[in-house]
């Protein structure tokens, strides 16, 4: 009887943090739709809100669900990690300068948590070189960010009717545009590597493995392409810019929703396996 209790308790306090956690998103979700209509820069708040807001509630949602269900793999933890940090990029349709500024160079920390989870995937955990990996893309796409909101007062190019930078010090536009090439160089450099890394495994992977991890593959190439074509487009036409990037959104919300079915295939998976293992040992005299 003990034993029952403290198990109803552990699963009421277990049930509890996944609703907190959960609550917690959807007041992000609010705070994010709330930037977007308020924002007087969007010229579509209604296609914004529905795209971006849907791709960060998916992201935890079913990060939530795959660490219910999964609580030793941290693939749930990298998935709403992912959502949680994604909302932060909301904070770029302030009209408050602070807090726009703080969207500006924290607003790409949700995709080195989608990096992380693409290479950690299906394991959850990141070796060495993965690391690595993740660690110069985040210090190229967030030190970017934080130097061209630094040194220059307008950090975002064809934009005139965004707030000026909280935190610049002086004016050099300059200097912005070279950090920012030299950085575009870096992270499409990582890009191109992450899409090596995943060959690679594809090429490794045995026919079972590969059941698994086409599904996520698939939709991380797609949206990783639109990402790549989104970072080159940038320098070039801003239009072309805004409507890759309503592709990429489209192809970034559809994505958690694959990682969380790999997940649950592979403990089926297991299982099987285990399940035939036991027979076979059962029929073997």
């Amino acid at each position: 009887r003990a034993l029952r209790r403290r198990s109803r308790s552990t699963v009421a306090v277990r049930s509890l943090r996944f609703a907190l956690a959960g609550a917690a998103a959807l007041v992000e979700g609010a705070v994010a739709l709330a930037l977007i209509f308020a924002n007087d820069r969007n010229d579509n708040p209604w296609l914004t809100a529905a795209v971006a807001v849907t791709a960060g509630l998916s992201f935890v949602a079913a990060g939530l669900v795959a660490l219910w269900r999964r609580p030793e793999n941290t693939t749930g933890f990298l998935l709403s990690a992912t959502g949680y940090l994604w909302f932060l990029g909301a904070l770029g349709e302030s009209n408050s300068p602070w807090v726009w500024t703080v969207g500006f160079v924290a607003g790409n920390l949700a995709f080195l948590a989608f990096a992380a989870l693409i290479l950690a995937y299906p394991g959850g955990t990141l070796g060495r070189r993965d690391r690595w990996l993740v660690a110069i893309a985040g210090l190229a796409a967030i030190g970017a960010n934080a130097v061209g909101a630094l040194v220059d007062e307008t950090p975002v190019t064809g934009c005139p009717r965004c707030p000026r930078s909280a935190i610049a010090v002086t004016d050099r536009p300059g200097v912005k545009d070279a950090v920012v090439l030299v950085a575009t160089v870096v992270i499409v450099g990582m890009l191109l590597a992450v899409f090596a890394i995943l060959a690679d495994r594809w090429r490794r992977a045995s026919v079972a493995q590969r059941r698994t991890l086409r599904p996520v593959f698939v939709s991380c190439g797609i949206a990783l392409a639109l990402l790549l074509a989104a970072v080159l487009t940038d320098r070039i036409d801003s239009r072309a810019y805004s409507a890759v990037w309503v592709l990429f959104l489209l192809a970034f919300a559809a994505v958690p929703l694959t990682f969380l079915a790999g997940v649950l295939r592979s403990r089926l998976d297991r299982a099987a396996e285990h399940a035939v293992d036991q027979l076979v040992d059962q029929v073997q005299p």
